[in-house]
């Protein structure tokens, strides 16, 4: 029942809102086919695809530079070949697991409001000054590789940070 509840919800966003939510079937072809990418609001791929887990099919680095309403990033593991240049001033949620590359290098993220990167290779997050007024919630659980957390004082509304290694003892 569940299944039919959703394929009914994204049949209506796709008829009312035409490529504005790109789901994990449509992801690859509708990016490397299409110029105009500015209408993707959200894109969610929560397994990896075959088909994108390699630098012949991977995205470009700076594959988001186009989507200036993009504002929900939920994706895992080798999404682009290589780490973003770039991610979209209106981005509120990034989820990111498994995320590959050693550090985040993004210039603006101020509308931030949500930060999860659970596994992956980052060692610094969010190198750099970022003022992130919006930011509430910063999720690491089993990010083994971090040497080094930001500053938090640009990020006064935090509430949550969650860096559990619990799952560490169970690999030793």
């Amino acid at each position: 029942m569940h299944d039919v509840l959703q394929e009914m919800g994204m049949e209506i966003i796709r008829k009312c809102y035409p490529n504005s939510r790109l789901w994990q079937n449509e992801i690859h072809d509708f990016i490397k086919k299409n110029k105009n990418l500015e209408a993707i609001e959200a894109i969610v791929s929560t397994h990896v695809d075959e088909d994108m887990t390699n630098e012949n099919t991977g995205f470009n680095a700076d594959v988001f530079e186009d989507m200036k309403n993009l504002r929900l990033l939920d994706i895992c593991s080798d999404f682009t070949s290589c780490k973003p240049t770039t991610l979209p001033d209106e981005l509120r949620w990034l989820r990111w697991d498994e995320y590959p590359f050693s550090c985040l290098p993004v210039a603006n993220l101020r509308k931030l409001y949500g930060l999860i990167m659970i596994g992956g290779e980052i060692e610094h997050l969010l190198m750099g000054d970022k003022v992130m007024p919006y930011l509430k919630l910063i999720d690491l659980r089993d990010s083994f590789s971090v040497r080094k957390l930001p500053d938090f004082s640009s990020t006064p509304n935090v509430e949550k940070l969650i860096f559990d290694l619990s799952s560490r003892n169970t690999l030793l």
